[in-house]
């Protein structure tokens, strides 16, 4: 969770952690390899988020690596090669097999999303301005981040059974409540109808696409849909954010959205696209990404295809990140002085060590998270406990927090973003995701984050 301003206009959920502009320059003098491992062994060792991190780098001179710990509790050690989960990175592919496509006159980013969709599969518009294949791949069509008719009946696997047909029903029913292209709203929604889209027209799998587009002539054998089996070394054990072991998320309709596995070592090679010598053949659609230029979820942010874009003189940081079960990771580039960064660990966290790639690009005030941690114990409290602590509380029109009850729980929500929060007591509540609590006090509720306190009162 990011907090740029004195606003509780805080990041919660997978895919958003923002970047803070600040001086960019090349990269961080007296930030190298020792410094990471440093900062690695203090988030497995200390922070307690999963059980390995690897950082691999790139740049004219090369490549290298940073790893500590071990891929699971009692595994072998992480590495280059230890085979993850890689989340919303696999958004940044989607949006690739897209522009490769228009590059070839397949597609072009202006078509209807419905063009590219079977018969039958209504695509809403508002005020006669519908949904293109651009909007969905820079967040902008006005679609949530995810589909309204899915209900998550396992919360350690929220997109498991949703299927294509239930993607079709979903669309045809939502009613967009402004114009696409507007503004941003992150979606997987609009993600996993982008991958449709791609299928449909190109008349292949997703898997299929990614292996004969991006994985086969770029030689990355480790990344695909399928885990390699749980008796590999290299497979890597997903652990929440409270140390619980959890499977990879089944991405089922929505598996354009994160549903693919690599490596750091693949990683990199992709980063190549955009910072190596230029010959391969997806180059130009590579290029051709980073020059669309879209609103992004923060004044300082600016949406390519599939990338956020920063940019500081003439300079920018592209990158790109998330969670899913058991693994947060990102990646990031610098195509001026063609520089590259992955970062992975295996714990479903809202920050990860998206701090030390940013830092390695040269984000130089980027901020080392190395708190220690306060641990909290979550207590069962019963539903009618629960429920009068649910409602709107307000510090300023554009900074509000929805408390509302789902399932056995409460849940935060910050603008589009939700996460569950844990009582410690009748009163006090923890995320587990993010170090910050919540109060509820007679009238409203105290936010504490990174040793600030808001005070929000209660609207009716």
């Amino acid at each position: 969770m990011s907090r740029p301003r004195p606003s509780r206009r805080a990041v919660l959920s997978s895919g958003g952690a923002l970047l803070l502009a600040g001086q960019v320059s090349a990269q961080t003098p007296g930030f190298g390899a020792q410094d990471i491992r440093k900062v690695l062994a203090h988030r497995v060792d200390i922070q307690k988020r999963g059980t390995g991190a690897v950082v691999g780098m790139r740049d004219p001179k090369g490549r290298s690596a940073v790893a500590y710990g071990s891929t699971r509790i009692g595994g072998p050690g992480a590495d280059a090669r230890s085979i993850f989960p890689i989340a919303s990175l696999t958004k940044v592919f989607t949006a690739l097999l897209l522009s490769d496509a228009v590059q070839r006159g397949h597609m072009r980013l202006d078509d209807p999303l419905a063009k590219h969709l079977p018969a039958g599969v209504v695509v809403p518009d508002f005020g006669g301005r519908t949904i293109t294949l651009a909007d969905l791949a820079t967040h902008g069509a006005g679609l949530p981040l995810r589909p309204p008719n899915l209900h998550a009946t396992d919360p350690d696997d929220p997109y498991a059974g949703y299927t294509t047909a239930d993607l079709y029903a979903g669309i045809s029913a939502f009613k967009l409540t402004r114009a696409p292209g507007a503004e941003f709203e992150y979606s997987n929604f609009a993600y996993g109808l982008l991958g449709q889209a791609l299928q449909h027209r190109l008349g292949r799998s997703y898997g299929e696409l990614i292996r004969d587009k991006i994985t086969g002539p770029l030689g990355m054998a480790d990344t695909g849909l399928t885990p390699p089996a749980a008796s590999d070394p290299r497979r890597v054990q997903g652990y929440e954010a409270d140390g619980r072991p959890t499977p990879p998320w089944d991405f089922a309709a929505l598996v354009e959205t994160g549903g693919l596995f690599s490596t750091v070592t693949d990683v990199l090679t992709f980063l190549g696209l955009w910072i190596g010598p230029g010959r391969a053949a997806l180059g130009p659609a590579a290029r051709a990404m980073l020059t669309i230029d879209r609103p992004g979820d923060a004044k300082d942010i600016r949406m390519a295809l599939g990338w956020r874009i920063t940019k500081v003189g003439a300079r920018r940081v592209v990158w790109s990140n998330g969670s899913t079960g058991g693994c947060r990771a990102f990646m990031g580039l610098c195509p001026e002085d063609r520089t590259g960064v992955v970062a992975f660990n295996n714990a479903q966290t809202a920050t990860g060590v998206d701090d030390v790639g940013l830092r390695w690009l040269g984000v130089a005030d980027q901020h080392i998270d190395m708190s220690v941690p306060v641990q909290h114990t979550e207590i069962a409290l019963a539903r009618s406990q629960l429920a009068p602590l649910a409602g709107l509380y307000w510090l300023a029109d554009d900074d509000t927090v929805i408390i509302r009850l789902e399932g056995a729980g409460l849940v935060a929500q910050v603008g589009k973003q939700i996460l569950p929060i844990y009582p410690e007591s009748p009163t006090r509540f923890f995320f587990k995701a993010v170090d910050a609590q919540i109060d509820f006090t007679t009238g409203g509720l105290v936010w504490t984050q990174g040793g600030q306190t808001w005070r929000y009162a209660r609207r009716p």
